[in-house]
């Protein structure tokens, strides 16, 4: 990534890589949730399945994970690498993809109902996207995305201690 651009956001290349950790570790949430959970083959809705603004929950999860864990690891972690602290970091930055994915996946059913002419729904939409996602998606995924969590934040800050 560019130096300038790095300096300019204040994050380190410590951070960046807890990032890509992060959406590779939700990568694989996914993979195992679809796979185990719900018993579907691991296939990307997009942005244009049923109609154009249905589902975006599959799409963005791992640039979502790679953004939320640069923040995470950027506001909850000292300079020094700490393992039991990146473990938590891990959890916060798994859940926390869970809320702005939510968050998300609202404003677009939101969206989809003002261009559908259904201006009564609009908040009703996104308050049911969002608890679909962030509080359902959350307690159903909990089992796999925290240990996950766990072991990626865990692993990358013990990594880089032993580096």
């Amino acid at each position: 990534m560019n130096r300038n651009l790095i300096d300019y956001l204040g994050v380190s290349q410590r951070d960046i890589g807890a990032g890509v950790v992060a959406g590779g570790a939700a990568l694989l949430g996914l993979f195992l949730f679809n796979n185990l959970v719900l018993g579907e083959e691991f296939r990307s809705q997009g942005l244009f399945a049923d109609s154009m603004l249905v589902y975006v929950s599959e799409f963005p999860v791992p640039i979502i994970a790679v953004c939320v864990s640069t923040v995470v690891w950027r506001v909850m972690l000292p300079e020094e690498p700490a393992p039991v602290r990146g473990a938590l970091a891990g959890i916060v930055s798994a859940f926390g993809t869970l809320i702005v994915l939510g968050v998300l996946q609202g404003v677009v059913n939101s969206l989809e109902a003002i261009f559908d002419g259904a201006l009564n729904d609009v908040v009703s939409e996104f308050i049911i996207a969002f608890a679909v996602i962030a509080l359902w998606g959350s307690l159903f995924s909990a089992i796999l995305i925290a240990p996950l969590g766990v072991i990626g934040g865990y692993g990358y800050e013990r990594y880089l201690a032993q580096r």
